[in-house]
């Protein structure tokens, strides 16, 4: 009569679905607070400079 069945393979489990990965872009502020250290820190050199070279009579402005 009827002949014996396979049971139905088992559905694959539906994938997680892929988050994107949300990449927030900078302000560049610390960019900026770097290059405002490194001419912080030149302004101190040349006034020190000048001022010690100043008391030879050879400044630098």
């Amino acid at each position: 009569m009827f002949a014996a069945q396979a049971p139905a393979p088992a559905a694959a489990p539906v994938p997680a679905p892929v988050e994107k990965k949300v990449v927030k872009k900078k302000g560049g502020k610390g960019k900026w607070i770097a290059i405002g250290v490194v001419a912080a820190a030149a302004v101190v050199i040349l006034v020190a400079a000048d001022k010690r070279l100043g008391n030879e009579g050879k400044g630098i402005f």
